[in-house]
């Protein structure tokens, strides 16, 4: 049985007429408004070492990986909140970031991080500025 299937028959098992899910949506699709969209946050990252398949480089505030939020990618500016200026490969890091457009986040987030076609690091939004 293809995942798909799945999800066909859940749709049948909801019922029919008013109580019947219309095609194109899901049961478990977050209401209007639920969510608002913002463009500024905080986060607690970890980067992945080149053994892991990550970057090879260290990088420093102005960074600008693609952010995936689910299904969502936007491109994003990263600052970075430690003494030293630069992440290492490797390393953990609080960072401040401010994406391109504005997308629904919220705290507690997870999100992941990609340059050029590969993950480079992942996260947790700790805080939503706006």
């Amino acid at each position: 049985m293809a995942g798909r299937d799945g999800l066909g028959r859940l749709r049948r098992e909801l019922g029919s007429g008013r109580q019947r899910v219309p095609g194109g949506r899901h049961a478990g699709e977050v209401s209007t408004g639920a969510l608002k969209p913002y463009r500024t946050g905080r986060a607690q990252i970890f980067v992945l070492s080149k053994g892991e398949g990550g970057r090879h480089t260290p990088f420093g505030s102005g960074y600008q990986p693609q952010f995936f939020f689910g299904p969502t990618d936007v491109t994003g500016v990263i600052s970075l909140d430690t003494e030293a200026g630069v992440v290492e490969p490797g390393a953990q890091a609080l960072i401040s970031f401010e994406l391109n457009k504005p997308v629904a986040i919220e705290n507690g987030m997870r999100f992941a991080m990609r340059e050029g076609g590969k993950t480079v690091g992942a996260g947790i939004v700790t805080e939503v500025l706006g």
